[in-house]
């Protein structure tokens, strides 16, 4: 699978702020705070996924 890097930068991002939203819920906010934010950038997070990767027909 290839991809540019602007769009695994994108992917990279996400899936920090994922983590460190998690992370916040765990120690220091409120969880269910947290599970909303994780919910909505879980949604950018598939967007990024289907604006910009694909599966070749080689892959398929």
């Amino acid at each position: 699978m290839k991809t540019t890097n602007e769009a695994y930068e994108l992917l990279q991002e996400k899936l920090s702020q994922i983590e460190t939203a998690a992370n916040e819920g765990l120690y220091k906010e409120d969880p269910c705070k947290s599970c909303m934010e994780i919910k909505s950038l879980v949604f950018e997070t598939r967007q990024v996924l289907n604006e910009n990767f694909y599966i070749s027909g080689n892959e398929a």
